[in-house]
């Protein structure tokens, strides 16, 4: 796990077998553990912290070698601070991969939250 973890295809991994097993991603149980149920949770729960340095939050989607995903977006009062948190990416509430957006929608590699110092 700490392989997947590491590599940011943790939630990929999960939910192989859910897609072989033709689970219904619209199902409630099923749903909240792909990509997109884990940015919803994820940005009520910043959005229920009142953080006063945040001007916009959001789930940001993208599609990149035919493959959907989804995670949360956070944006500052500054234009270019706008950041991808990706929990479903280490399935780890304390580590998700960090991005400036663009980066994240263009699919390249973001900084565990665990090594993080903040962008330039």
């Amino acid at each position: 796990m700490l392989a997947l973890e590491f590599t940011g295809t943790a939630g990929s991994a999960r939910n192989a077998p859910m897609l072989l097993e033709g689970k219904d991603f619209s199902d409630d149980d099923v749903a909240e553990k792909i990509c997109l149920g884990i940015a919803l949770a994820t940005a009520n729960a910043i959005r229920k912290a009142e953080i006063t340095e945040i001007a916009s939050l959001a789930t940001s989607h993208r599609r990149h070698l035919g493959i959907e995903h989804e995670a949360t977006y956070l944006g500052t009062d500054e234009r270019s601070s706008q950041y991808i948190f990706d929990w479903h990416a280490t399935l780890r509430i304390r580590d998700p991969i960090i991005s400036h957006y663009d980066d994240w929608q263009a699919a390249r590699g973001g900084t565990h939250y665990f090594w993080f110092l903040g962008f330039d």
